[in-house]
């Protein structure tokens, strides 16, 4: 239960920070934002299910490792926003 509340914490930090980015109308990190929140909602949806369905399992490890390259491209964006 622990780590459901901790990555509930992590896709409200995601969907916060996709209002900020909305109001500042950076296209590119708006997409990778809200990229990142449906990917969030996979895992939560499929973690649920992780004990007893071996798929679901594989799902949840395929979709961190999504998360992980997406959030790697709203880096690069981001800091390239900065930049201009």
């Amino acid at each position: 239960m622990e780590f459901l509340f901790n990555f509930a914490q992590t896709r409200l930090f995601y969907l916060t920070f996709l209002l900020i980015i909305n109001k500042l109308n950076f296209t590119e990190m708006k997409k990778l934002a809200k990229q990142l929140a449906e990917l969030c909602n996979a895992v939560i949806a499929d973690i649920e299910k992780v004990e007893t369905n071996k798929a679901a399992a594989a799902r949840v490890r395929k979709a961190t490792l999504e998360i992980a390259k997406v959030g790697k491209e709203f880096r690069k964006a981001s800091i390239a926003a900065a930049k201009k």
